[in-house]
C-alpha cells in the first residue's frame, strides 16, 4: 500500500504481518528490503498485543507471556536491528 502526503512530499507504505509467525515476520523484512533497496530512511513500528485473558487473573497462563512479550518488545527491536545498517546516516550541523 503507497499513501502520498502531497503536503509533505512524503510517500508512507504500510507493511504488514503476524509477529507471531516467523514465516511471516521473514516475509515482512524482505518486502521491505525490496521495497527500499537503497535503505529506510524513517521506520515505524506499532506492533502489540494483548490477550483477553491478560485481564482475567485466573485465566492468565504462563505460556502467553513470552508471545506478548515477543510480540511487543522483541520482534520490533529484531526487526529495527535488521534495517539500521542500511539506514542513512544524520550528521548535525
Amino acid at each position: 500500500m503507497l499513501t502520498t502526503f502531497s503536503r509533505y512530499k512524503v510517500q508512507c507504505r504500510y507493511v504488514g504481518g503476524d509477529f507471531t509467525k516467523e514465516a511471516e515476520i521473514e516475509k515482512m523484512c524482505d518486502d521491505i528490503l525490496k521495497l527500499y533497496p537503497d535503505g529506510i530512511d524513517i521506520l515505524m513500528n506499532n506492533a502489540g498485543t494483548v490477550f483477553i485473558t491478560l485481564y482475567r487473573a485466573n485465566a492468565l497462563t504462563c505460556s502467553l507471556v513470552p508471545e506478548v512479550y515477543s510480540v511487543n518488545t522483541l520482534v520490533p527491536e529484531e526487526m529495527t536491528a535488521s534495517y539500521v545498517n542500511g539506514m542513512p546516516e544524520v550528521h548535525e550541523r
